[in-house]
């Protein structure tokens, strides 16, 4: 191995980019999970509370206050 690359100060250069890359990558996937989950929970909450309402035409019409147990 040529000694230059053992030297401690590139050394230390690697692994600092290393783990500045690390990071930011692992930023951006915290970033954008919690994204991806709403956006998924959104979709399954939409089909789950819009089937219904497909189903029977006359509900999709009524308002909060037709609903019983809401309160205005």
């Amino acid at each position: 191995m040529p000694h230059f690359l053992t030297k401690p100060g590139l050394i230390l250069v690697v692994a600092w980019i290393a783990q500045t890359l690390g990071q930011l990558v692992g930023l951006s996937i915290i970033i954008v999970g919690p994204n991806v989950a709403a956006a998924a929970s959104n979709k399954r909450a939409e089909d789950t509370y819009q089937t219904p309402a497909r189903a029977c035409p006359k509900r999709a019409r009524s308002t909060s206050t037709d609903r019983p147990g809401t309160t205005s």
